[in-house]
């Protein structure tokens, strides 16, 4: 899948471990049945536009940008 989100904190609030800006991600997962159990794998690409921060509250001013992967993996098992 894909998706547009758009950075929902302000400038002025935002921190380094976690900057938000307007960004892309892409999604794909897969499932495997195997009788009760269920294997689902994930993966995500996240990738953002520069943000500037220049009257930043907590003093990090600068430019940031994400770029992320995450890849996810459950086992599930139905009764």
């Amino acid at each position: 899948g894909y998706a547009y989100m758009q950075g929902a904190t302000p400038n002025t609030h935002i921190l380094p471990c976690k900057p938000d800006a307007d960004g892309h991600i892409l999604g794909l997962g897969v499932r495997k049945g195997l009788g009760n159990w269920k294997i689902d794998f994930l993966y995500e690409y996240t990738h953002t536009m520069e943000e500037e921060a220049k009257a930043n509250i907590y003093g990090f001013n600068g430019k940031y940008t994400i770029s992320q992967h995450l890849i996810g993996l459950t086992v599930s098992y139905n009764r």
